[in-house]
């Protein structure tokens, strides 16, 4: 029996051939969906990694910057505590009052 013949008439095919038949055409057209969605979900994985890894860069300069702010503010209340400016202060404080009656 020649392939030709055999296709022509549907009884001859096995259950398989049937069933794949009919199931393939599904699979190829699922398969070809998944992989759209798949690239697109890629796509926008790196787009978002990219976005997470400037904005992680963005943090660390802000944080290291505040970690100076706060070094500095550190500094000047070490300076202030000091007896030197306390005396100073009550100076200022003086004159002032001084200035005022």
């Amino acid at each position: 029996m020649r392939n030709a013949d055999r296709y022509s008439r549907p009884h001859t095919l096995t259950p398989s051939e049937i069933h794949l038949a009919h199931l393939v055409p599904f699979l190829e057209k699922q398969a070809t969906e998944m992989n759209t969605n798949l690239a697109e979900t890629q796509t926008v994985n790196t787009e978002l990694l990219a976005t997470v890894t400037a904005q992680r860069a963005e943090i660390e300069a802000l944080v290291r910057g505040l970690e100076s702010v706060i070094s500095d503010l550190e500094a000047s209340a070490q300076a202030m505590a000091q007896d030197e400016v306390q005396d100073l202060s009550t100076e200022i404080r003086d004159v002032e009052m001084g200035m005022r009656t």
